[in-house]
């Protein structure tokens, strides 16, 4: 079974190799999972190739104090790979993870979220500002300089299929 770690399930293969840099897949959960459906999730994406943790991400504004946490008990006791790193949730979860991911991408190799939304308000370090006027389907975003750049490198996007917003 998986072990439980400061209130965080850890999925670890079953034939854990500790020579081989295990990518780390960490899903935020915002609500309670079924016993045993943590490790079938990981299972269904991988049975040997990853290393995963299951975050309660209900009290966020706790999570980005949690988070260092987590890898600091995980790199002791796993060989884990700090290069593959990445963020996963649903719905809330999911957007969790991209204002995270966002807020912090130095941590992270990607943040993947299904079903997520947008808050009407969003800090993040390389976009000074973004408001979306959800009424009128407009979006107000304000970079800081290099950006454009910083978002182009941080989601593998060529600059020039980015959308071509003046820095604000």
């Amino acid at each position: 079974p998986a072990p439980e770690v400061e209130g965080f399930e850890v999925f670890v293969p079953d034939h854990y190799e500790p020579n081989y840099a295990y990518p780390l897949l960490i899903w935020l959960e915002t609500s309670e999972l079924k016993p045993g459906e943590f490790a079938r999730r990981m299972r269904e994406v991988s049975d040997r190739n990853y290393l995963g943790v299951s975050v309660d991400a209900r009290q966020a504004d706790q999570l980005e104090e949690k988070l260092p946490q987590i890898f600091q008990m995980l790199r002791r006791n796993y060989h884990v790979n700090s290069e593959r790193v990445h963020l996963l949730g649903v719905g809330e979860s999911g957007t969790l993870a991209l204002e995270t991911g966002l807020r912090h991408p130095d941590w992270f190799d990607s943040a993947d979220a299904a079903r997520a939304f947008v808050r009407r308000t969003l800090a993040v370090p390389c976009v000074a500002q973004v408001r979306l006027r959800l009424d009128r389907m407009e979006a107000e975003v304000r970079y800081t300089p290099g950006a454009m750049a910083e978002l182009a490198a941080a989601y593998r996007v060529p600059p020039a299929r980015l959308p071509d917003f003046a820095p604000g």
